[in-house]
């Protein structure tokens, strides 16, 4: 059956795709590049000092933008920094199914930063994904989380366990019988089907799990694990668990290698682990101009790394200046 693409709402396109097998690795999913940093809350004094050595010693905390001086050095970072203008909510209804968050500490728990801490915290973020995934039942949405690069010190059991923490708290898994496996939804999904689902908890996103990039979306529709919680951690934050059942092939199953996040109980939180065996990405510090960006995209078209893999993440990032754009021309810009 063809489908006019004008009538296809950005909000719900998911739902219009073919019933079928494919993943969510074969699609060609748009991410947000940096997503939530919008507007900036506090510039961390070791990153500030690291960029600007000329300034002195680092001391401890962050630079809050509450004086004159301070509000320079907002206006400056936040050129910087923010990468998008939009809120989650809006990005998720106008079609992006996927949002990089990178994280860090500050007074106590984890913000989305981009050296700068932004005005947005991790549990705001998710809160919000979970608010859409349950008034568009069709969709399944990818969460990728690192730590931010400019923080190599979150690194820390007890921040990583702080996330688990959060992440558990706004996408609450039932309880499963490990007996008889993971309970299905038995949704029926359909084209424009969102509105016609029978109960409020039928409506509510469960957490994907470790094997779950190699389920088909129709399945993953299915078991209601529509949000894809996937983090790029150490390996020392995992720990494995024996999954209650995975409801398709090439799923985590009963599988005991199956790994979850710690939480601070020390019990394994269900996410799907990142890493070098299931993720492939086009970033490196070296691209910074337009013929940078031109050369990977011909790199990855050239050795067919633009085709999907099932089970494999590959994110090729476009992010180019917002304002002036360089070229390798000494003597020009575009």
């Amino acid at each position: 059956m063809s489908i006019d693409a004008s009538a296809v709402p950005l909000e719900a396109w998911m739902e219009y795709l073919p019933l079928g097998s494919v993943s969510i690795c074969e699609l060609a999913l748009p991410i947000a590049h940096n997503a939530a940093t919008r507007q900036v809350k506090c510039l961390p004094r070791e990153v500030l000092y690291k960029h600007a050595p000329f300034l002195g010693n680092p001391e401890p905390g962050c630079w809050n933008f509450n004086c004159l001086g301070a509000s320079i050095g907002s206006s400056f970072a936040g050129s910087v920094a923010n990468c998008q203008s939009q809120s989650i909510t809006e990005l998720l209804q106008g079609g992006i199914r996927g949002l990089d968050l990178r994280v860090s500490m500050h007074e106590g728990d984890v913000w989305v930063s981009h050296s700068v801490i932004t005005t947005s915290s991790l549990i705001s973020v998710l809160k919000e994904v979970h608010r859409f995934l349950t008034n568009h039942v069709g969709e399944v949405v990818l969460v990728l989380i690192k730590r931010d690069w400019d923080q190599p010190g979150f690194d820390l059991p007890e921040n990583w366990a702080r996330c688990a923490e959060i992440i558990e708290s706004v996408f609450r898994l039932q309880e499963e019988d490990c007996g008889g496996g993971s309970q299905e939804l038995g949704l029926g999904l359909g084209l424009g089907s969102g509105s016609s689902y029978a109960s409020e908890g039928e409506r509510q996103p469960a957490l994907c799990q470790d094997g779950d990039l190699d389920l088909g979306l129709d399945t993953l529709r299915r078991l209601g694990r529509r949000a894809m919680v996937a983090v790029e951690a150490p390996p020392s934050m995992y720990t494995g668990y024996t999954s209650c059942g995975s409801g398709g092939s090439g799923g985590s199953g009963s599988d005991p290698s199956s790994r979850g996040l710690l939480l601070p109980s020390g019990v394994p939180l269900s996410v799907v682990p990142l890493g070098d065996a299931n993720l492939t990405s086009s970033w490196c510090d070296e691209v910074s101009t337009v013929e940078d960006m031109t050369d990977v995209l011909e790199l990855w078209a050239r050795e067919g790394l633009c085709k999907g893999e099932r089970g494999t993440l590959r994110i090729l990032e476009v992010a180019l200046p917002g304002s002036i754009v360089q070229t390798r021309s000494t003597d020009r810009t575009d």
